[in-house]
């Protein structure tokens, strides 16, 4: 088996797993914003299929106010920012944080177009 479809069925296992584990859903955003992964309870909660919502833009998921938060997560560490960064020992080139915040995402109900999440972004960037 390559390297290549270890890390894949990897990604898969800890999705499925992360899944299970926490009282919500999963999702993971590419370089592009997009959506790249929507885990399948996803309706439970935004009233979206997981199909929905693969593919879409952040903006479009998030209330706008709510977007400069994941700005936050996203950016390089700055005198302000009380979150540090930690060395992936396996990946030397590579680094991972994560923050945690409140956010209003979009859901599919008439009702109540947006719901208030705990978020907890967790970011990893390839230095190489």
């Amino acid at each position: 088996m390559s390297d290549l479809n270890k890390l894949e069925n990897f990604n898969k296992l800890t999705q499925s797993r992360l899944h299970m584990a926490l009282d919500g859903f999963f999702f993971t955003i590419n370089h592009n914003c997009e959506l790249d992964f929507v885990s399948d309870n996803v309706g439970q909660y935004l009233k979206f299929s997981q199909e929905e919502l693969a593919g879409q833009n952040l903006h479009y998921c998030v209330h706008p106010s709510d977007v400069s938060e994941f700005s936050k997560a996203w950016a390089k560490k700055d005198a302000g920012d009380s979150l540090a960064s930690t060395t992936n020992f396996d990946q030397p080139n590579s680094q991972s944080r994560g923050r945690t915040f409140l956010c209003r995402m979009r859901t599919n109900d008439e009702s109540s177009l947006y719901v208030t999440m705990i978020i907890s972004v967790a970011v990893h960037r390839d230095s190489s």
